[in-house]
């Protein structure tokens, strides 16, 4: 992705009337970039968000993400409209949260 790509995209993130237009949490700090399927997590802030894990969303609310690294994936499916739900975003968090938790839990235990 060109420099000029990245700016335009953070602005995107950035912009409250165009962020109700996807599922989940896109903090300014975190960098991304296009995959072939989705948004492509640049940075790890936290487990459960971790460099390179590829993302999607849309209407009525799917999202979706893919961690390679880690061998995790996960599908969280709605039927919520309008667009900016807040409380589908917090729950994509809550299920990407769990995921790698349960994920932590079950390699503890082998």
């Amino acid at each position: 992705m060109s420099e000029e790509s990245r700016e335009a995209q953070k602005k995107l993130w950035t912009d409250p009337a165009k962020t109700k237009l996807f599922v989940g949490e896109f903090p300014p700090i975190v960098g991304f970039d296009w995959g072939l399927g989705g948004l492509l997590i640049r940075d790890s802030t936290e487990e459960w968000r971790r460099r390179d894990i590829l993302v999607s969303s849309g209407l009525p609310k799917m999202f979706w993400f893919v961690d390679r690294e880690a061998g995790l994936c996960g599908l969280y499916g709605g039927q919520v409209k309008p667009l900016g739900d807040t409380k589908t975003g917090e729950m994509t968090t809550l299920l990407k949260k769990a995921v790698y938790e349960r994920s932590v839990e079950k390699n503890a235990k082998m």
